[in-house]
C-alpha cells in the first residue's frame, strides 16, 4: 500500500484535500535522531458525504392533455458523493408557480397529473444525500438553466362536462372501493385509474382496466391521508376521451373526516410586491367557514406568515421583489381544521434596484476621470445596465444632465475630453422593471494641466504644456533607452572580440619564442652535460638509458630548428649562434674530447659524443 506522506511535530494533524465519501487508511511513523521507526497499525476511516456532483438523466413521456410521466435514472457511483436517500421533483410553469415533491431513494418515476392542456412546463429532478441536494435549496431555486427539461402538454380532446358517476366507498382506514356506472363514449377502449396522495409524497397506484370492468379495490392507503383519484376513459391510442377527479380521506367508516384543503388555482404576481391567489371550494359536503393562507420567503429562517379569510381569493402584499414564495392553504369548519395543501412556489415580478454602492472617482490624466462602483445592495431583479449622469458646473433645478450607459457586467468607466474644472455625477442601475434610485450627487475637480496631477511638478519646473507632449516624451524616453541598451551591448561585443584576437596573437608569439629557446638549449647545453655524464653511464644502465633518450630528443629538436630557421644565418665555422629569444652566445664549440677525460678513465668501449664546428655529433673509438 502506497501512502501519501504528511509530516507533523505534534501528536495530531489535519489532512485536507480528500475526496468525499471515500475510505482512507492512515498509519503513523515516528522519527528520532537515529532514523525512522516502523509504521503503526493502519486505521481505516471514511470521509463525510457531500452533495452529488450531477443530476439524474430525465425522460418525459406523454400521458394525456393534463398529465405526463417523468422517469429518471440512478446517478453513477462516482457522482453520488454518498448514499442517495431521496429524489426531488420540481415542475410547473416556469417563473409563475412550482410544485415540489420528495420521493424515497427507490422511486424512479412519477405520473404528474392535474396539469393544464397546451401549457409549457419545466421539470427538474435532483438526487440528494444526507448532505442535501446540489446547488439548490429546498424549493428548487436557484439552479442552472441547463438542468431544466421542458414539456408542453397536448391540447384537450375530452368532453368539457363529464357524465361519469364515480362512487368512492371506504372499506377501512387503508382500503377503498371504487365503482362507476355504464359509460358510453364513442371510440372508447378501456379505463385507467390513478390513486395518489393529495398533499404528502407517496406511491402512486395505477390500474388499467377493460371496458367490462365496473369496480376496483384500492389497498395500501395511509390512515387520515387525503388522496386524489383520477378516472380516465381511454381510446385505443391511449388518448383521454373523458376524465373525472375525486378526493378521498382514508378513514374507517364512522370516523369524523377533516375538511379537505382548497384547490389553489394558478397564482400569479401582479406587481413586484404582490401575489394574487384564487382557489376553489374543496370537494366536500362539509360546511367550510374560513380559509388560512400560509406563505414564507423561500429559504427564510423566519416563521411563516398566516392570513385568515372567508373569501376564495386574496392578495399578498408587502412582498420582496423578484423573490420566490412558498404558499399553501387549508380549510376550517366551526369545529375542526384540515391540513394545509401541498406547497406551491410563486415568484414576484422584478422591481427597480437600489442605488449602486461604493462609488469612487479619480483623475487618470488631464481631462480624464475614471469612475468605479459596486452593484446595488438590493438588485430586485436582473441588472441590465448602469446609467452615469454628469454635468459641468453646479447643477440647478431642471438642468439637463448628460448621460452614458454601461453594460451590467462592467462596473467602471473612463470619461475623456473633460474641459471644465468641476464636474458633478450621479449613478443609477436598471432592471427589466426600469431604473432604480440614483446615488447622491457628488463632484470631482478635473485636472486640466499635467502639473495638477503631479505634486512634484511645481517644484521641478518641468511641466509639459499638454498631456500629448507628456505621452510623446514617454515614447522618446522608451526609444532612447532601447538605443542606449543596444549600443552598450554592441560595444561589449566589440571589446570581447578584440580581446580574444589579441590574446590569440600574443600566445602564438610566446609559444614560438619558447620553442626557439628550447631548441638552442638542447643543442648546446644538454650535449655538454651529456659529455660529462657519458663516462658514468658505463657503470649505470639506468643512466645510460636516460642519456640515450636525451640524444634522441636533441636530434628531433635540431631537425625542428632547421625547419623553423630555414635560411637563417648561422656561423658554424666560428662557433657562434645568435638567438633573439634568449640571447645565448656560445664560443667556441671546438672541444677536445680527450682533454675532458683522463686517459686512465677511458676504456676501449667508451664512446664520447662531441660537437664539432658544424654542430653535428662525432663518435670516436678510443684504444
Amino acid at each position: 500500500m502506497a501512502y501519501h506522506i504528511e509530516t507533523a511535530v505534534t501528536t495530531s494533524t489535519k489532512v485536507e484535500g480528500l475526496l468525499p465519501f471515500t475510505q482512507y487508511a492512515f498509519a503513523v511513523q515516528a522519527f528520532n535522531a537515529k532514523g525512522a521507526g516502523p509504521h503503526s497499525q493502519s486505521v481505516m476511516t471514511r470521509t463525510l458525504e457531500d452533495v452529488p456532483t450531477s443530476i439524474p438523466d430525465v425522460e418525459i413521456s406523454h400521458d394525456s392533455a393534463t398529465s405526463f410521466r417523468v422517469k429518471w435514472s440512478e446517478l453513477p457511483e462516482d457522482q453520488r458523493m454518498g448514499v442517495i436517500t431521496r429524489y426531488k421533483l420540481c415542475y410547473g410553469v416556469k417563473e409563475k408557480m412550482m410544485t415540489v415533491k420528495i420521493f424515497p431513494s427507490n422511486t424512479y418515476e412519477y405520473l404528474v397529473t392535474g396539469l393544464e392542456p397546451d401549457h409549457e412546463y419545466s421539470i427538474l429532478v435532483l438526487a440528494g444525500t444526507s448532505a442535501g441536494f446540489p446547488e439548490v435549496g429546498e424549493n428548487c431555486m436557484p439552479v442552472y438553466e441547463h438542468a431544466w427539461k421542458s414539456y408542453r402538454t397536448a391540447k384537450s380532446t375530452k368532453n368539457e362536462s363529464s357524465d361519469i358517476v364515480l362512487k368512492v366507498n371506504a372499506v377501512n382506514s387503508s382500503a377503498v372501493q371504487l365503482s362507476w356506472s355504464q359509460i358510453n363514449v364513442s371510440g372508447m377502449a378501456g379505463y385507467r385509474v390513478l390513486v395518489q396522495p393529495l398533499i404528502n409524497v407517496g406511491p402512486v397506484q395505477e390500474f388499467t382496466l377493460l371496458l367490462e370492468t365496473r369496480d376496483v379495490l384500492v389497498n395500501g392507503l395511509v390512515d387520515r391521508e387525503f388522496y386524489q383519484i383520477d378516472f380516465d376513459v381511454r381510446s385505443s391510442s391511449n388518448e383521454v376521451m373523458d376524465h373525472v377527479v375525486a378526493w378521498h380521506q382514508a378513514i374507517a367508516p364512522g370516523d369524523t373526516p377533516d375538511p379537505p384543503p382548497p384547490i389553489i388555482r394558478e397564482p400569479f404576481s401582479s406587481s413586484d410586491t404582490t401575489i394574487d391567489l384564487f382557489w376553489d371550494i374543496p370537494m366536500t359536503t362539509m360546511s367550510i367557514t374560513r380559509y388560512t393562507i400560509r406563505y414564507e420567503h423561500q429559504g427564510s429562517l423566519d416563521p411563516p406568515i398566516e392570513i385568515t379569510t372567508k373569501g376564495t381569493s386574496i392578495t399578498l402584499r408587502s412582498l420582496q421583489p423578484f423573490t420566490w414564495y412558498v404558499i399553501s392553504a387549508r380549510s376550517h369548519t366551526n369545529t375542526t381544521s384540515g391540513p394545509f395543501s401541498k406547497p406551491m412556489i410563486v415568484q414576484t415580478m422584478e422591481g427597480v434596484p437600489s442605488p449602486p454602492e461604493n462609488v469612487l472617482a479619480e483623475n487618470v490624466s488631464p481631462g480624464k476621470i475614471k469612475l468605479q462602483w459596486g452593484p446595488p445592495r438590493e438588485q430586485n431583479g436582473i441588472i441590465t445596465f448602469y446609467i452615469i449622469y454628469y454635468t459641468p458646473g453646479n447643477p440647478v433645478q431642471g438642468m439637463k444632465w448628460s448621460s452614458i450607459q454601461q453594460n451590467a457586467t462592467t462596473t467602471s468607466v473612463v470619461l475623456e475630453d473633460l474641459t471644465s474644472q468641476v464636474y458633478y455625477f450621479k449613478l443609477g442601475a436598471c432592471t427589466n422593471a426600469g431604473e432604480g434610485q440614483k446615488t447622491q450627487v457628488f463632484s470631482i475637480t478635473v485636472k486640466t494641466h499635467p502639473c495638477d496631477t503631479c505634486a512634484e511638478c511645481p517644484l521641478s519646473g518641468q511641466c509639459q504644456p499638454s498631456g500629448k507632449k507628456d505621452e510623446n516624451n514617454d515614447d522618446f524616453r522608451q526609444k532612447l533607452g532601447i538605443l542606449i541598451g543596444c549600443g552598450v551591448g554592441l560595444i561589449c561585443i566589440i571589446v570581447c572580440v578584440t580581446f580574444v584576437i589579441y590574446k590569440h596573437r600574443h600566445l602564438s608569439r610566446l609559444y614560438a619564442q619558447r620553442a626557439d629557446a628550447k631548441s638552442l638549449t638542447s643543442q648546446v647545453i644538454v650535449p655538454t652535460a651529456v659529455r660529462f655524464s657519458r663516462h658514468a653511464a658505463a657503470h649505470s644502465p639506468m643512466l645510460e638509458r636516460m642519456l640515450t633518450d636525451i640524444d634522441v630528443e636533441s636530434q628531433e629538436n635540431a631537425s625542428r630548428k632547421t625547419l623553423l630557421e630555414g635560411s637563417s644565418d648561422t656561423n658554424v665555422n666560428t662557433g657562434t649562434l645568435s638567438s633573439t629569444a634568449n640571447s645565448i652566445e656560445v664560443s667556441p664549440v671546438s672541444i677536445d674530447c680527450f682533454s675532458m677525460y683522463p686517459d686512465d678513465d677511458i676504456t676501449d668501449t667508451d664512446d664520447v659524443q662531441c660537437m664539432h664546428e658544424d654542430m653535428h655529433p662525432r663518435s670516436e673509438s678510443l684504444a
